[in-house]
């Protein structure tokens, strides 16, 4: 099936969230200088999301007749570096999608949809390297 998806996966027995997140990191950022630290930070957790079933179904909350939840979903923040390569396996492509697409037409994008309203809180500001 096609569609997109952010970068995730399982968390190893004993692994904290936070030491499995740098783990997938890892698998998609490279230091393009070798003179140059790279590292990312990971910021807040934006949101948890239960999926009761297989089903692909997931809510914003944990059902109140569901006892053992089959996957949780945790999004976080991650402030990239500015000099390194986010990169991602040839199978898959890499896409850029604007915040106002997310918004416009959220069934284009079911897991991304609600991106734009869990990161309003933060000021984003832009900035030209000239």
């Amino acid at each position: 099936e096609a569609g997109y998806a952010l970068p995730g996966g399982t968390l190893r027995p004993g692994e904290s969230e936070k030491d499995g997140l740098n783990r997938k990191m890892r698998r998609f950022i490279f230091n393009a200088d070798p003179s140059m630290v790279c590292e990312w930070k990971i910021g807040d957790l934006l949101s948890v999301w239960w999926c009761p079933s297989y089903d692909g179904t997931s809510y914003p909350y944990l059902p109140p007749h569901v006892t053992r939840p089959k996957e949780c979903i945790k999004v976080y923040q991650v402030n990239l570096p500015q000099r390194c390569v986010f990169a991602v396996p040839e199978t898959d492509k890499l896409v850029a999608i604007p915040f106002f697409d997310l918004h416009e037409d959220p069934a284009a994008y079911p897991e991304l949809r609600d991106i734009p309203q869990l990161v309003s809180r933060y000021a984003i500001s832009l900035f030209e390297q000239g």
